[in-house]
């Protein structure tokens, strides 16, 4: 379980995931968000540079609340970051 700050900020470290073995399941991180008095947000994080990320997931990821993430990985060193804002309804 992870919790924010008062601001609302929280960071977690993870590694890249691989894809599914023989699959063309492109990399991805389930992400699930809760807050008393607002409803659930789940989403996948995907990563731009996947090299199996297909147009139908990159198209999805694009309209606002879709279930799909789509994330530039930036940093040096081999050492990724993602910015992932999370915005919750009410219930």
């Amino acid at each position: 379980m992870l919790r924010t700050d008062a601001e609302g900020r929280y960071s977690y470290r993870t590694i890249r995931p691989g894809s599914y073995p023989g699959t063309r399941v492109p990399q991805h991180i389930h992400h699930e968000v809760t807050a008393d008095g607002h409803g659930t947000r789940i989403s996948e994080i995907v990563f731009e540079d996947d090299p199996v990320m297909n147009l139908r997931i990159r198209d999805e990821a694009a309209r606002p609340g879709s279930f799909y993430a789509l994330q530039k990985v930036t940093g040096p060193g081999g050492v990724g970051r993602v910015t992932q804002d999370v915005v919750l309804t009410g219930q």
